[in-house]
């Protein structure tokens, strides 16, 4: 199987999977062209292993141009750079274990116009029965994959440009992973490298390293199942005091067969590392986090409807950026949350409530107390009184919920810090699905100041949000026939923000706050199967009533259009109009934005060619240099890859950029590079 992101779906093989097809049960759809993703029955037909495939089948008649613009998100996690894709099915194999319990997955689109389109929604439940039933005690199965592909750049040719780098460059990556079961036991590893020969783009900094890697064995048996992962991974649990992104280092779990106990115990890195310098994520003592977490089912007669989750760690960490090492200053901390979860109703109703302290000491500061104190706590309601209820022809998912949450002012954790502190806040939303309407809606009230302290102003924020959107299905007057609104859809997202002074402390020197943020787009577009259209319109609003800033207005129109000629020739343009006005200092400023493409297959797979053109234009109180830029490409596929065969591909590609000063010809002047590149991949399957 062939492991790429969704962007190099150019260099995919096609192969067959045997499963049956599973039409979802509670799967939510806008789309103006009325498709959905379709989700493959699990091997034993009710729950998925820990470690089975998740595979989401894209119908056939979805563009082939679509398919780099999907994505695949599973709780709420994105992890379409892990997907393989073939013969129109997307595949995501865990790179460690899931949790047993409930799951979600999600099939969305990122349209032309930057739109999120949910392609499909599925709740699916992971068991470690499942993961026994998938071989007997005497089978075994191994797969391994891998996707390489490497890019040698030579610049042949260049005039005007400054601070360019080496002539010649490489580039480029790969991701392989290795899966190994025997009865009981089973084994999956996953790394990917990285080669970037520019030192200043490499991600560690180094022309050759090693990305995120995972190392994961699981024994499951009908009493209890344990497990050991090393590399980058989550506790798939987000709460105050510990986010559940990726990080590096080691973790051992163990729990009941039938799922109603585990605990896990980890030491992880506080940030997200990349590179072989710190391979564990446990080589600094100065950054490492320790400590466990346990969730539990303990009310039998509420089975897996009502969980309790607790987590604590303690450890240190030091000030910088993400993966970035170096002299610094060491903090330190400690802390724990509980998690209650109860589903009632059918689990129609879910209520989750949250509490959390946690205990920092930052270094080199000084708050009265060496170490600083600050809890926090939270409690939800979600209701979905509808679920794919069919409703006047359309299926019906309907969500209601609201949170309340509780920050104090003070309150830091290593293992959450980009957690906002200093805030009360109520949030109530609503999601609406129906056949082809779409309409979410939330409301957002928080204070700061939390915690009283008599030195400092409170300050409230109000935020509404609205985002709907309709997808008609028209049917065409005949076959192979299009009507004459084609296939249209409309658009509509409002936000607004309010942000006022509620008290200010007597002897406050500082400034006020009192403004207000709104924006409104309305857009729309119609597919006329060859070719289609879009349009949107912005408008913008910024007031500050203490004139502290300038009061703003801007709008923003964008039209664009696409058309296939033919299954060889594709061309899309689009003009963007936009008029940025400062009320205060009376200037407007104008932008125009011109964009054309041509994407040509001249020999069917062989050679194609592409040109993309862009005018930038500034013009009013605030003039800047007019610029053009314009590039192209012609490649030829020497080998074409396939499943273990090398693929090599030579391309000549060319930009030109011209600058007008209007005027300040000082300013004048036309730059270009012209450059070979050779590109190899190396697809393995076994």
């Amino acid at each position: 199987m062939l492991r790429c992101t969704a962007s190099s779906l150019l260099l995919l093989s096609s192969t067959a999977f045997a499963q049956d097809l599973v039409a979802p049960t509670n799967t939510t759809v806008t789309d103006q062209d009325d498709w959905i993703g379709i989700l493959i029955q699990s091997a034993n037909g009710s729950s998925y292993g820990p470690l089975e495939d998740l595979i989401v089948e894209v119908p056939d008649h979805v563009p082939f141009e679509t398919l780099p613009r999907l994505g695949l998100e599973v709780d709420a996690i994105d992890v379409t750079p892990l997907l393989a894709f073939e013969n129109q099915r997307f595949n995501y194999r865990p790179p460690q274990a899931l949790q047993p319990g409930q799951h979600q997955l999600r099939l969305i689109e990122v349209t032309l116009d930057g739109d999120v389109v949910e392609r499909g929604s599925w709740d699916f439940t992971v068991s470690s029965e499942a993961a026994i039933a998938d071989n007997g005690p005497d089978e075994s199965d191994a797969s391994i994959s891998a996707t390489n592909a490497v890019e040698f750049s030579q610049r042949l040719a260049d005039k005007g440009f400054e601070d360019t780098p080496a002539r010649g460059q490489v580039s480029g990556g790969g991701y392989a992973d290795a899966a190994y079961s025997h009865g009981q036991w089973s084994v999956t590893n996953n790394a990917n490298y990285l080669i970037e020969t520019q030192k200043d783009r490499a991600v560690s900094g180094r022309g050759f390293d090693l990305g995120e890697y995972t190392f994961n064995t699981r024994f499951d048996d009908e009493d209890f199942f344990g497990q050991v992962a090393l590399g980058h991974q989550s506790l798939n649990t987000d709460s105050f005091i510990m986010s559940n992104y990726s990080r590096r280092g080691l973790s051992a779990s163990l729990g009941s067969g039938d799922e109603l106990l585990s605990v896990t115990g980890f030491s992880f890195h506080p940030e997200s590392v990349v590179g072989s310098e710190n391979i564990t994520g446990l080589n600094d003592s100065d950054n490492r986090l320790m400590g466990f977490q346990a969730t539990a089912h303990p009310v039998p007669a509420w089975g897996k409807d009502f969980s309790v989750t607790g987590v604590y760690y303690s450890g240190k960490g030091t000030e910088g950026g993400v993966g970035i090492g170096g002299d610094s200053n060491t903090n330190q901390g400690d802390g724990w949350s509980v998690i209650a979860e109860r589903l009632l109703f059918e689990r129609s109703v879910k209520i989750t409530g949250q509490f959390a302290r946690s205990n920092f000491e930052q270094s080199g500061v000084v708050l009265g107390d060496d170490e600083v104190s600050g809890d926090a706590w939270s409690l939800a309601l979600s209701y979905t009184p509808f679920q794919a209820e069919e409703i006047a022809g359309q299926y019906l998912n309907l969500t209601l919920g609201g949170r309340y949450e509780r920050v104090d002012t003070f309150f830091s954790s290593l293992a959450n810090s980009s957690l906002a502190a200093d805030r009360d806040s109520l949030l109530l939303y609503s999601d609406l699905y129906w056949g082809n309407i779409s309409a979410n809606a939330q409301g957002l009230y928080q204070t700061n100041n939390v915690d009283d302290l008599s030195g400092l102003p409170t300050d409230s924020l109000l935020s509404l949000q609205f985002t709907g959107s309709y997808y008609p299905t028209i049917e065409p007057p005949a076959e192979d026939e299009t009507d004459w609104l084609g296939q249209p859809y409309l658009n509509l997202n409002i936000g607004a923000v309010d942000n006022e002074r509620v008290e200010t402390p007597e002897d406050y020197f500082g400034g006020s706050t009192d403004n207000s943020h709104l924006s409104v787009t309305l857009g729309g577009g119609s597919s006329y199967g060859a070719w289609g259209w879009q349009i949107s319109e912005t408008f913008a609003r910024f007031l500050d009533r203490t004139d502290a800033s300038s009061d703003t207005k801007s709008y923003f129109t964008d039209v664009s259009a696409n058309w296939t000629i033919s299954d060889a020739v594709q061309l899309s343009g689009g003009v963007q109009w936009g008029l940025f006005t400062d009320t205060d200092a009376d200037t407007r400023t104008h932008n125009v934005n011109v964009n054309l493409g041509v994407q040509a297959e001249i020999l069917p797979e062989t050679l194609r060619t592409s040109l993309n053109y862009n005018l930038n234009l500034l013009t009013g109180d605030g003039d800047t240099p007019d610029n053009t830029v314009a590039n192209g490409e012609i490649e030829w596929t020497i080998l074409p890859p396939t499943e273990n065969n090398v693929g090599i591909a030579l391309a000549f590609q060319g930009l030109l950029e011209n600058k007008d000063g209007n005027g300040d010809t000082s300013i004048d002047g036309t730059d270009w590079q012209l450059f070979s590149v050779l590109r190899v991949s190396a697809p393995i399957s076994y």
